[in-house]
């Protein structure tokens, strides 16, 4: 993992540096590793799932289409991603803030009496 680790940090550190806008080809770099880590196994689903949704989400206040560097970046996949690695639903994301109220409630009753 820590090979993978490396190469993923490498490549994004390059992708999109502090000083500059985002560099294309490194950007192509970063989602190709990351992409086969997933495919191989090399990192752990979470760790993928997350840096692409900080890539993705990168290239997008830099105004650029995330989805033109790399398919695995296209937004709504990198949503859906995320979401399920969290466990909730895309329904239950669009969840009204009174669904969300409720939620919250429900959870305020429940914590006191875990162990």
């Amino acid at each position: 993992m820590n090979g993978w680790l490396h190469l993923v940090q490498r490549a994004t550190g390059e992708a999109l540096p502090l000083d500059r806008p985002p560099r294309p080809e490194w950007v192509r770099s970063a989602a190709l590793v990351l992409d086969t880590a997933a495919d191989t196994g090399g990192l752990p689903v979470d760790e993928v799932v997350t840096r692409r949704a900080w890539l993705s989400e990168a290239l997008a206040r830099h105004g650029l289409r995330p989805e033109d560097f790399a398919p695995s970046l296209r937004a709504d996949d990198v949503v859906r991603a995320c979401l399920a690695l969290a466990g909730v639903t895309p329904a239950e994301a669009a969840g009204t803030p009174e669904d969300l109220k409720a939620e919250l409630t429900a959870w305020r009753e429940v914590v006191p009496v875990l162990p």
